[in-house]
């Protein structure tokens, strides 16, 4: 994380400010965008349910249902229709919402395209979960402008990756499926890849050539491997980012992790240097601070990198019937 001490400079600390206002404004705009969306799905799911709260409810809950549980969530609208009495239909209502959404749970992590959805979705919770105990263990850097400029960095990378991961998972086609396997297994790799050159362990520092390889060469190999299978260079393009979004997260929840275990140690000589002239006045929550920064630096350079080099190896020579994405297959 960037220092939070005062910066003689005042350019650069205008054009902190500007950075941090125009994320903010980022966040602020898509925010209200959802929520004038969800406002506006509630509206017409009330009107259509004749502003009856109880089979609005129902309604609501049954919409995201597998389309196998038609059937089921059809039966119980009918159903409503002939139970009489407030407190009955809300009882009911209540009932049928808390079933749906066991139903739904249990088909979000069982069904096969869900799985890429839900690690992302774990490793979003994580880093958020990371996020806030550091800023509580190590309130400090609250007080600088750039503290908050890294926080609205941090949480639009976040949504970033997560409209990434909904467009990835949106087609139920083989290709789709083909890139969701090789590239939640291949993020796997590259998370470790990217912790080791971060913080190698000294028996490995004379191979951290290895980690630098794997974290190159490895989502090219992902990406030939998914387009040979998938037999189309879409596969293998969406299966380098999702290695890159699996890999991202991973190699951040891991490294601050590792980070707050060790209270940003081993402090070397540069740290201690810009420590003594950072005007900060506690080593750890400085050392952490940077931590943080490095982890931010992670998140944007991993799935650039992996959506680089598996491009690349999407279009390798190595499948005969590999062929460019048709129209279907990229819906």
């Amino acid at each position: 994380m960037p220092s939070g001490g005062g910066d003689p400079q005042a350019a650069r600390a205008a054009e902190r400010v500007i950075g941090a206002l125009f994320v903010l404004a980022v966040l602020v705009l898509a925010m209200t965008h959802a929520l004038t969306a969800g406002l506006r799905v509630s509206r017409r799911a009330r009107r259509k349910s004749g502003e009856d709260r109880p089979a609005w409810l129902v309604s609501v809950a049954t919409r995201a249902l597998p389309a196998e549980q038609h059937d089921w969530a059809s039966a119980m609208r009918a159903e409503l229709a002939h139970v009489d009495g407030s407190r009955a239909r809300w009882q009911f209502s209540v009932g049928c919402a808390w079933a749906a959404g066991r139903i739904w749970a249990r088909a979000t992590a069982t069904a096969p395209e869900r799985v890429g959805v839900c690690t992302v979705a774990a490793g979003v919770v994580a880093s958020v979960a990371l996020a806030a105990y550091g800023l509580t263990r190590y309130p400090e850097p609250l007080a600088g402008h750039d503290t908050w400029a890294a926080i609205a960095a941090f949480a639009t990378l976040l949504i970033i990756y997560a409209l990434i991961t909904l467009a990835l998972s949106g087609s139920a086609t083989r290709p789709a499926d083909t890139a969701r396997r090789y590239g939640v297994a291949g993020g796997v790799a590259l998370g470790c890849a990217w912790f080791l050159i971060l913080s190698p362990p000294a028996p490995l520092k004379q191979w951290v050539l290895a980690p630098v390889g794997v974290a190159l060469l490895g989502p090219a190999c992902v990406a030939a491997l998914a387009a040979r299978s998938g037999q189309t260079v879409i596969a293998g393009t969406r299966a380098a980012l999702w290695s890159g979004i699996v890999g991202g997260l991973l190699a951040f929840v891991v490294w601050m992790t590792a980070t707050y275990a060790r209270d940003g140690r081993p402090y070397d000589a540069g740290l201690l240097r810009d420590f003594h002239h950072s005007g900060s006045s506690h080593l750890a929550t400085y050392a952490v601070r940077n931590a943080f920064g490095t982890g931010l630096l992670a998140l944007l350079l991993i799935p650039v990198v992996a959506l680089a080099f598996g491009s690349l190896g999407a279009r390798l020579p190595n499948a005969p019937n590999t062929s460019s994405p048709t129209a279907r297959e990229t819906g």
